[in-house]
């Protein structure tokens, strides 16, 4: 996942309900800046939602204020502002179109704080089991599956928790976004496989099938992500599917399963044969119109939680519900 880029501006229009302010478009965004600071087809640093900004850098410091603690969505004067747009320096110059800058400008990805137990972790994940980064929306605008049927899914705001099986080494665990744990020590992560007698659970399927496969879910419930709007927080500690990954250990690429051509290896298939929670489905197989889009970006109320996942024939991405973001 790009979290900071070399784009070019698409359109520069003047803020309806404020003189001195734009409406700038770049890839599937919306930001707002001060009136005449850009000009469409510039090259420009473009710094995505969910972004940290470096405290001890000189170009940063004019961005901090509205990046505390990260870069998230805001509303002025009635339009929405989502991303940061940094104009380009010497130093940036031999840059092209769709470079990532993020380490040169010392910006990192938000990570929200989990307290574990240190002598839990393991290592890194397994078997390149891959990062859940779920891409937003906005990033995927000139390829868009318009007018395919589509599931909704609830985004739950709580913290990554998958389990592997690998038939090929007959071996399980439990991961969190960065890392696995041990399955000996007591944290949230081996409580969930306890509560939901994942192991067993799992192990026994990939073994019928002879197939290696990652249930991606995720963990919620009192004492992670502590938010005045999220509901989930409050709850008694949880579990539930969102993906389901299959891999293998010959050094092939795993990918994720869709509804189309994976059958009962799809998530929501598959948490329903297994008898485990799945994240609420919101909607089935409905076409993807821009009047979804906007519903669950911009209509829902703050109440509605962090917005939802939108799964396709040939992928998936996340509609974030800017409302939600803007107060988080």
């Amino acid at each position: 996942m790009k979290i900071a880029t070399i784009e070019r501006i698409v359109s520069v229009r003047n803020h309806p309900n404020a003189d001195r302010l734009d409406l700038v478009s770049i890839l599937g965004y919306q930001c707002i800046t001060p009136r005449d600071s850009f000009l469409p087809e510039q090259l420009v640093v473009f710094i995505q939602p969910d972004s940290v900004l470096p405290n001890d850098q000189v170009w940063a410091q004019a961005y901090l204020k509205y990046a505390r603690p990260r870069v998230r969505a805001m509303k002025l004067r009635d339009e929405w502002s989502e991303g940061l747009i940094v104009p380009l320096t010497e130093n940036e110059k031999d840059f092209k179109e769709g470079d990532d800058v993020a380490e040169q400008l010392g910006i990192k990805h938000f990570e929200p704080v989990i307290i574990q137990d240190a002598t839990s972790v393991l290592g890194p994940l397994p078997f390149n089991i891959p990062k859940t980064d779920e891409e937003r929306i906005e990033n995927f605008q000139n390829n868009l599956p318009w007018n395919e049927l589509v599931d909704v899914t609830k985004k739950i705001d709580g913290t990554s928790c998958s389990v592997y099986y690998s038939h090929e080494k007959k071996q399980f665990g439990v991961c969190g976004r960065n890392c696995e744990y041990d399955l000996t020590k007591s944290n949230n992560f081996t409580h969930i496989v306890s509560k939901y007698s994942l192991k067993c659970c799992l192990t026994n399927f990939c073994e019928q099938n002879h197939i290696s496969l990652v249930l991606r879910g995720e963990l919620y419930g009192a004492g992670i992500q502590n938010r005045s709007n999220n509901s989930h927080c409050t709850q008694p500690l949880q579990w539930a599917i969102f993906s389901v990954y299959l891999f293998s250990i010959d050094g092939k690429q795993g990918r994720y399963t869709r509804r189309k051509t994976d059958n009962l290896f799809y998530s929501i298939q598959l948490a329903e044969h297994l008898n485990l929670p799945h994240v609420p489905v919101i909607e089935s197989q409905v076409p993807l119109t821009q009047q979804l889009i906007d519903k669950y970006s911009c209509e829902v109320d703050l109440s509605f939680g962090e917005g939802v996942v939108i799964q396709h024939d040939h992928g998936s991405f996340k509609i974030i519900n800017k409302k939600y973001d803007a107060k988080n």
